[in-house]
């Protein structure tokens, strides 16, 4: 039972020190999230200024570039998960803006 106590007790104060790391990295790279999230935001004002009915190539590739930023942010802030979903995102927009530039 004593040494079930002493786990319980380190692994409480492992979860606090690393809920603890995550806060201040959360707080010094909000302005990377949000810098990547206003790019994003920028691009999809491009697509919906464009008279184009198509993807604008634009809008592509500064929406790559907002999701690149996103995903350096969730790496780097040790996210790992919403790190590698922006990073499936990015990919995805990629290969559209290869297809596009194709054409």
């Amino acid at each position: 039972m004593r040494g079930a106590g002493l786990n319980r007790r380190l692994l409480v104060g492992i979860v606090r020190m690393f809920d603890n790391e995550v806060n201040i990295n959360c707080q010094i790279n909000k302005m990377t999230a949000y810098t990547g999230l206003v790019l994003i935001i920028l691009a999809w004002l491009l697509q919906l200024m464009s008279n184009e009915k198509t993807m604008n190539k634009g809008f592509l590739l500064v929406y790559i570039f907002g999701v690149a930023v996103l995903v350096y942010d969730g790496l780097n802030a040790g996210v790992t998960t919403m790190g590698l979903l922006n990073l499936i995102s990015g990919i995805l927009a990629a290969i559209v803006f290869m297809r596009i530039r194709k054409r």
